[in-house]
């Protein structure tokens, strides 16, 4: 008989704890929960915009780490004998006396407007912007060239850089849409 009973009181035991997890937490630990759900919700990480998010690094062949950190951005979209106006900026990675760029057009781009910038005592991490209209007069990969002059407390350094400008073909795209269409 002492061992029935002591199986029955513990199995009334095993059983309270399984009623006790049933139950869930409780009202205090429900409501500490639901005000760090809404705190939450309320406070939201501000990211800062960064100018240069969406930007392609300009191509060059220069090795190691360069004093001018070049990118740039088609704010159009590239059709042949329309405009482009290209965006660039100019992030010097150490203060720098003078950059200089001139923009020369190569292949199947035609530059119009000023084709040389000037910017005296860029520090390091200032952003400097120029843009510049390119016109494409064909389709594919066409390139843009910019050829920039560092100057430092060393003396000039030439860099050359090219910005890669995809013009598709819209003709094949426009003949195969009204192929099908027939």
């Amino acid at each position: 008989m002492n061992l029935k009973h002591g199986f029955a009181h513990g199995f009334m035991f095993l059983m309270s704890g399984v009623l006790l997890a049933a139950c869930g937490p409780s009202d205090q630990e429900k409501a500490a929960a639901e005000q760090q759900a809404k705190a939450k919700k309320i406070v939201k990480k501000v990211q800062p915009t960064d100018p240069l998010a969406g930007m392609s690094a300009a191509v060059t062949g220069s090795k190691g780490t360069l004093p001018v950190d070049v990118r740039f951005e088609l704010l159009d979209r590239p059709e042949p004998n329309h405009p482009v106006t290209v965006r660039m900026v100019f992030v010097p990675t150490i203060d720098l006396i003078t950059v200089r760029a001139v923009v020369k057009p190569m292949a199947g781009v035609q530059v119009a407007g000023d084709t040389q910038v000037k910017f005296d005592e860029p520090k390091n991490g200032e952003i400097k912007e120029y843009k510049f209209i390119a016109t494409p007069t064909t389709t594919g990969i066409l390139l843009v060239g910019i050829d920039i002059t560092v100057t430092r407390d060393t003396g000039d350094t030439l860099f050359t850089y090219s910005l890669p400008i995809p013009v598709p073909d819209t003709s094949a795209a426009t003949a195969s849409a009204s192929a099908v269409a027939k």
